[in-house]
């Protein structure tokens, strides 16, 4: 079983084929495999190539995958992909730590339940205060939905007025919530997180860690871009 997994996936790896298919290939070969030395294949999830692995490390899928499928991804694609929440804030983290750059986390969801997490690879025009969304190929995201945005900064201090700078996070992130109806967290490191959540009309973050202590969170609350007129009701 372990030679036809191998193999199998020694020429795979070899083959000009995009990640996501040689995952998928690899599962299959090594889940089949397994199968027929009496183990007991599991459902993969349709196409997507971390929670496939996320299944296989929970046991779901006979050992024979683990070597088809779970050890090329962790030798290949944990740079972006992560099966679990805490791995994918930390390599986040830790890019924000060494390039004083925002660096943002895209979670998506599949029809069990489980979800994967893509930290985004740097974008040209990333800065200190602002994170565009890279998102991850097409055909590693098939069957799954996105259902949340997290995204890290580091102290970036004072504006030039005097006031505290944008470690509330932004406009912006109401935005990106509204926009794709899914919440959105601003992590300054070492200050605090804020929700913000996808509603209706712009509406203040919630302050998540330590509220009490943030004091500028209501002194110096976020500006609506010029262009925003919130709805108002007409009395009659």
């Amino acid at each position: 079983m372990g030679f036809v997994s191998s193999l199998g996936g020694s020429l795979i790896l070899g083959s000009g084929m995009r990640s996501g298919t040689k995952i998928a290939l690899l599962a299959v070969i090594g889940g089949t495999a397994e199968a027929l030395g009496g183990g007991k294949p599991a459902r993969l999830c349709r196409n997507n190539a971390l929670a496939n692995a996320r299944i296989i490390r929970r046991g779901g899928v006979a050992n024979g995958a683990v070597t088809g499928a779970y050890v090329m991804m962790l030798n290949q694609l944990m740079h972006d992909w992560h099966p679990a929440r805490s791995d994918a804030a930390a390599t986040a983290q830790q890019k924000t730590t060494n390039t004083g750059i925002e660096t943002a986390v895209l979670v998506y969801q599949d029809d069990q339940g489980d979800k994967c997490y893509w930290v985004c690879p740097h974008d040209p025009r990333n800065t200190t205060t602002v994170s565009y969304w890279v998102y991850p190929p097409a055909e590693e995201t098939f069957g799954l939905k996105l259902v949340e945005q997290f995204h890290y900064s580091v102290k970036d201090g004072l504006t030039d007025d005097g006031k505290p700078g944008w470690i509330k996070g932004s406009f912006d992130d109401w935005e990106a919530a509204r926009s794709n109806n899914i919440p959105v967290t601003h992590y300054t490191m070492g200050i605090g997180a804020w929700y913000f959540k996808p509603t209706l009309f712009f509406e203040q973050p919630k302050a998540m860690i330590l509220p009490g202590f943030i004091q500028w969170n209501n002194k110096y609350p976020i500006k609506p871009k010029p262009w925003y007129t919130p709805f108002k009701k007409i009395k009659q």
